[in-house]
């Protein structure tokens, strides 16, 4: 199989999750194609919703989300990437 990679960067299917787990704010180093960040819980209730137009780093404040484990996911044109947190009180 033979898969075309020309327009990617370097770590271009990574997302950087930092600390985790965590009690008041999260850090992510997201790929440049990322558009939208969103942190929903295990049970699909959506609690941060954010655009990202140019990936890049930013910092996320979780403190008024309750502890527990929940799913980051970035999308930009058809691609997707989830990561795990766990917030914790």
């Amino acid at each position: 199989m033979i898969e075309d990679r020309s327009d990617d960067t370097d770590n271009s299917y990574e997302i950087n999750v930092y600390p985790n787990p965590t009690a008041t704010f999260i850090h992510l180093q997201l790929p440049a194609w990322a558009e939208l960040v969103e942190i929903s819980s295990l049970d699909g209730k959506l609690w941060r919703k954010l655009d990202t137009p140019q990936g890049g780093q930013i910092e996320i404040e979780v403190f008024d989300i309750p502890s527990g484990l929940y799913l980051i996911k970035a999308q930009g044109g058809k691609r997707t990437l989830t990561r795990q947190i766990f917030i914790t009180r």
